[in-house]
């Protein structure tokens, strides 16, 4: 079996708590492991909506992290959340109101909107 360590990118001593943080994972050879875009629509698979609810279920289990955005794509995930540090994310809020984790729109800091990719059950 191959050995699977990797060097740590992570500053030794940087505090990464009180961040905002976007991370995008891609599954092994970019397979479409969690569903498939129909008609403009993602339709997830099983294993896209494990990975959906999972996502979702991660303020419960690791209450130092705040969710935002997120979205589910056929070979790859997108994830935008903060880990707490203090208060300085507040009860759970790390933008307004309007930037909802399943709206297929959110407002950016300018009022602007940016355009989330649609997904479907399945």
């Amino acid at each position: 079996m191959p050995d699977h360590r990797r060097r740590s990118v992570r500053l030794r001593r940087h505090d990464y708590a009180g961040g905002l943080y976007f991370i995008t994972i891609c599954t092994r050879r970019r397979q479409p492991l969690f569903g498939e875009v129909l008609a403009g629509q993602m339709v997830l698979s099983a294993l896209g909506a494990i990975a959906r609810d999972e996502w979702r279920r991660t303020e419960a289990v690791r209450p130092t992290v705040r969710l935002d955005a997120f979205v589910v794509m056929p070979d790859h995930v997108h994830l935008l959340f903060g880990i707490a540090g203090d208060d300085r994310l507040g009860d759970g809020e790390i933008a307004n109101d309007d930037c909802l984790r399943d709206d297929r729109t959110a407002r950016d800091d300018r009022g602007g909107t940016a355009r989330r990719a649609p997904y479907a059950s399945g």
